[in-house]
């Protein structure tokens, strides 16, 4: 297939893949926002109270309930363990291939990239690591498996059409980056960072923005067919590997071929692309998409899932939750400023300038007019406990939609 076939391809995949994750990205976004950035007020409203000078506070719930989670996750963080399964597998093998996953763990700081899924999981719906080869330094040709983190997964673009959890399904994959043109130059002085001739073409078009390329490593994965073969021995091949040599090594140790069918394989392919040009090829040893998503609370309404947050149901109460103690500190804000009554022209002193600017200023002497009653300050109407109990019933609410609750005999702040 022609690059040109191959990238229109990819442009396809891409599209087809943001169009159907885009729902689902623009909630991660908002959760991820309102929980982590405290973008909890909406902006006219928050506007309006700021050019009133009116109180207008974020007492953020979420972190608290979210660090829970993500820490116990710390503290119990799954591993991964090889366990001989059938009578042919050896005890001490899996326990050596134990050794092996634990030495890629390590070598990879996979805990980091494990805390930074949950997190973001948790905080916008979903998050992802990965595994890629590497090699394991600058001076050798020795390559390392390497488990790899994802700290926006925004970046990720996988197919919307998967059934499978575990992504083992995917037929693609892009994560995605932008790069500014200089840079991208450096990087890859063969390719170019502008559309060139294709500058009116918009699927192409769309990769390069306001002197930035976008830079996608694509996976790829595709079905083929094969033949397989068993062998008396009970060895399985694929028969594209009995050659002439083979055939002899078989005949040496007396080997038939007892049955054959043909079944399905899959090749993944790993390609570094932009909108024009293909930068780098490999091919991946495995069957499946090196990609693993982290999924929240999974919901299917007529086979479209949604992906949900750990507080995306509590954000209605942190709502309630600011509005009340912006309302409650407003009504105690206002106790110092309750005005001064009194009769007509009992003002009219020498310190009428004071009298203008009493609550706003601390005056150690004030007069009123001489014969005429002493004004008196009204009353403080006390502690809003309207406010104060809904804040407080927010934060009850908040409590019982993500499912945690305060220890027994713990005093509530």
């Amino acid at each position: 297939m022609a690059d040109k076939d191959l990238l229109k391809d990819a442009r396809d995949q891409f599209q087809e893949g943001e169009d159907g994750c885009a729902n689902q990205k623009a909630q991660y976004e908002e959760d991820y926002r309102f929980s982590r950035l405290s973008e909890q007020w909406p902006l006219e409203i928050q506007q309006t109270r700021k050019q009133e000078a009116r109180p207008c506070l974020t007492i953020n719930r979420m972190p608290a309930f979210l660090r829970q989670v993500v820490n116990d996750g710390r503290q119990n963080r799954p591993s991964i363990k090889v366990r001989p399964v059938d009578s042919g597998a050896d005890v001490e093998t899996a326990k050596v291939m134990g050794g092996i996953v634990r030495h890629v763990e390590a070598l990879s700081n996979a805990d980091v990239h494990y805390d930074t899924a949950l997190d973001n999981c948790c905080s916008g719906g979903f998050g992802f690591c990965g595994v890629d080869v590497e090699y394991a330094c600058d001076d050798t040709f020795d390559l390392d498996l390497k488990i790899t983190g994802f700290e926006n997964p925004l970046a990720v673009t996988w197919d919307s059409k998967t059934q499978a959890y575990d992504s083992s399904d995917w037929r693609y994959a892009f994560v995605t980056e932008e790069l500014p043109n200089e840079e991208f130059k450096e990087q890859y002085p063969d390719a170019d960072p502008l559309p060139g001739d294709f500058a009116s073409d918009q699927p192409i078009k769309s990769w390069y923005q306001d002197n930035m390329v976008r830079v996608a490593k694509w996976y790829q994965r595709e079905e083929f067919a094969k033949q397989i073969a068993l062998l008396s021995n009970g060895l399985v091949v694929d028969t594209s590997a009995i050659d002439e040599e083979f055939k002899a090594l078989m005949q040496a140790q007396g080997l038939q071929v007892v049955r054959e069918r043909e079944t399905r394989g899959y090749k993944v392919t790993i390609r570094k692309i932009t909108g024009q040009d293909v930068l780098e090829t490999k091919v991946w040893g495995g069957s499946v998409i090196p990609l693993v998503p982290l999924w929240g609370d999974v919901l299917n309404v007529r086979g479209q899932r949604y992906y949900r947050s750990l507080i995306h149901d509590a954000k209605d109460a942190q709502r309630i939750h600011n509005f009340s103690r912006s309302a409650a500190t407003e009504m105690v804000s206002l106790a110092p400023k309750v005005p001064f009554i009194g009769e007509e022209g009992v003002f009219d002193t020498a310190d009428a300038g004071k009298w203008a600017n009493v609550n706003n200023k601390s005056w150690p002497t004030l007069t009123y007019r001489k014969g005429m009653q002493m004004p008196a300050r009204q009353p403080f109407s006390g502690i809003p406990e309207g406010a104060m109990g809904e804040a407080a019933a927010s934060l009850e609410d908040m409590k019982a939609i993500v499912g945690i609750h305060d220890e027994i005999g713990r005093a509530h702040v």
